[in-house]
């Protein structure tokens, strides 16, 4: 699980909330991130026990590829990592549930965000300090050995004598395994299961971080486009003398025509090296990207995709071109390339 979103939206408390269905969370179940940003102490955490484990403002771990490889393996399979202690290679065992809370959004790391269940907590879920002092006082936050959410462990037995009588349960879609327990145990009590306990908070899928990126690299493109556009020299067609810039260019947009100059401009004098202009045998202009945009959105610490893959999420072609010789760049139509990076830009043309 990961909960991200504003302060005092109460993603930490819904996580501990969780750490009573094992018994309460401590200094052993709910721990800070720099207890979990290297691979020998995220191996030594999560092999302690197969009761679940809070960690808290995680950017570290996160920010380390062995420790995100790690994280990867550890989902999917039994065993963490190896290790030789002398000539003997021991096995540290992947064995405990994670729950992670942070301000920041999961870094959209190619096959880590998939094995995470993620749930923003929006600025309308901000808790005032009185709504927050009323949750704490009535069900004893404060003292975890007289909280009320203690009552969660009856229901954490019950699902572990279910699941040990039937362990093809299992084998069911773990959301519709979730609601058949739920309605067992009120059955079995003899209660009607409130509706509300049966539905699902809407997590971050997929789609929604892929339109993120695409907004990201959109952004960036912009931002390097705009970097440039101060050292592209203009000549008046009236006397062929230079334009000063701030005649030409200026931070507002006045039209299409306008902005689709400044980029041409840009890319046409070779200003921004990964993004080469061609003329194709269709007589439309192409803007080919070369590997130095890989490069160029690492420094910046953003896409961490190569550039085929950049090119599958824009849908944009990836294709051989001849520059110096034969390479490899991810092309799309100059017109296209302008109504993706000006959004509204078909709109006016249409109007």
């Amino acid at each position: 699980m990961f909960h991200f979103g504003k302060g005092g939206s109460g993603k930490t408390t819904i996580a501990r909330i969780g750490a009573y269905f094992y018994g309460e969370p401590d200094s052993e179940t709910d721990i800070g991130g720099s207890e979990f940003d290297t691979v020998p102490r995220i191996g030594g955490q999560i092999s302690k026990s197969t009761f679940g484990l809070i960690v808290n403002e995680h950017e570290g771990v996160f920010k380390c590829k062995r420790c995100t490889e790690t994280l990867k393996t550890t989902v999917e399979r039994t065993n963490a990592r190896r290790r030789y202690e002398g000539k003997q290679l021991i096995t540290i065992l992947a064995l405990a549930t994670l729950s992670f809370t942070s301000n920041s959004p999961l870094p959209n790391i190619e096959g880590l965000t998939r094995r995470f269940v993620q749930l923003m907590y929006s600025h309308s879920e901000k808790k005032t300090d009185d709504e927050k002092k009323e949750f704490m006082e009535h069900f004893r936050m404060d003292a975890p050995d007289l909280c009320l959410f203690h009552r969660l462990k009856h229901l954490a037995d019950f699902v572990v004598n279910e699941i040990s009588e039937n362990i093809k349960l299992l084998r069911m879609p773990w959301k519709d395994l979730s609601n058949s327990l739920i309605m067992r145990a009120y059955a079995d009590c003899e209660r009607k299961c409130p509706e509300w306990l049966l539905e699902f908070s809407q997590s971050v899928t997929l789609e929604d971080l892929d339109n993120e990126e695409i907004e990201s690299l959109r952004m960036f493109f912009i931002e390097e486009i705009n970097k440039q556009t101060k050292n592209v020299k203009v000549y008046s067609a009236e006397d062929g003398y230079p334009k000063r810039s701030e005649d030409y260019f200026s931070d507002f947009v006045k039209d299409s025509n306008d902005f689709s100059e400044r980029v041409f401009n840009v890319i046409n004098k070779r200003l921004i090296p990964y993004m080469v202009l061609h003329h194709g045998r269709d007589g439309h202009n192409y803007v080919c990207f070369t590997s130095g945009l890989r490069i160029a959105l690492q420094e910046a610490e953003k896409v961490c995709y190569d550039l085929k893959g950049i090119a599958e999420l824009l849908g944009w072609e990836y294709k051989t071109v001849n520059m110096a010789k034969r390479t490899m760049a991810m092309v799309i139509r100059f017109d296209k390339f302008l109504t993706f990076l000006y959004p509204d830009l078909s709109e006016k043309e249409e109007n």
